[in-house]
């Protein structure tokens, strides 16, 4: 079992990934509580588990923007 990152730790990881594309708006609790997560280029705002933004074998993508099909859609946006 790895350590657990602190809030700044994660940002940092997310910014180094992304190369600053995307903003950590929510409190980083664990690996596996999703936290909010905002597209710089859009503002839109959407929840990802954070294991999976940080994955080396996944990407994250703007729902909006990317037309990704989102799971759990965002109310407004792509409901």
């Amino acid at each position: 079992m790895g350590k657990r990152l602190t809030q700044e730790e994660f940002v940092q990881k997310v910014n180094d990934k992304y190369n600053g594309k995307f903003e950590v708006v929510g409190e980083y609790i664990d690996a596996l509580t999703p936290i909010k997560i905002k597209h710089k280029s859009c503002g839109t705002v959407f929840p990802r588990r954070p294991n999976a933004v940080t994955s080396k074998s996944k990407s994250t993508y703007c729902p909006v923007c990317d037309g990704y099909s989102s799971k759990t859609p965002l109310i407004g946006i792509n409901d």
